[in-house]
């Protein structure tokens, strides 16, 4: 399944843009900002220290 909660606004941005008396333009900042948030913070919480960042260690144990 496609990544619906992306996908599914654009097809409602002249509609989203009409109930909030802006332009679709204007609207579609309502999709693009959270993709570029994700966009950047995504490589932040997945890159090789993912692990040490979330508290757990990615290395093997010593023992």
């Amino acid at each position: 399944m496609l990544v619906l909660s992306e996908f599914l606004p654009v097809g409602l941005l002249p509609v989203i843009g009409d109930s909030l008396h802006v332009n679709t333009g204007t609207a579609g900042l309502l999709v693009v900002v959270p993709g570029l948030a994700a966009a950047v913070a995504a490589p932040l919480l997945t890159g090789p220290q993912a692990g040490s960042i979330a508290g757990t260690s990615c290395s093997p144990s010593p023992h």
